[in-house]
């Protein structure tokens, strides 16, 4: 599980932005933007695969954002974090979703609804 986590969400940024990067040179400019996630910094769920992936990717982004600034291509990555009622969520306890919506501004758990 760890190799498909790390091919899925590393490899593939990887991959991608090397298919792309030759264009975005030659017209001087580029964004990439890497999809993150917050649950390697606050490991509320037990995905060791998922958030050492996710670590590593933004390893890669901080690295690549450095590398190809000097080509005026910004490297991100948005990083959200656990949602409520969804398949991966579904085992977490009523009580992290207290202690996460305790720690956002608007004091609330996001769902895929919004």
């Amino acid at each position: 599980m760890f190799e498909a986590q790390f091919a899925g969400s590393v490899r593939g940024a990887l991959n991608t932005t090397q298919q792309a990067l030759e264009g975005m040179r030659g017209h001087g400019f580029g964004r990439i933007i890497n999809v993150g996630t917050n649950l390697f910094q606050n490991p509320v769920v037990p995905h060791h695969d998922y958030t050492a992936a996710k670590a590593a990717l933004l390893s890669l982004t901080r690295t690549m954002a450095k590398d190809l600034g000097q080509h005026n291509i910004a490297v991100n990555m948005v990083s959200g974090g656990l949602l409520r009622t969804t398949d991966a969520s579904a085992a977490t306890p009523e009580e992290v979703f207290d202690n996460i919506a305790a720690s956002t501004p608007l004091g609330k758990v996001t769902t895929p609804d919004g």
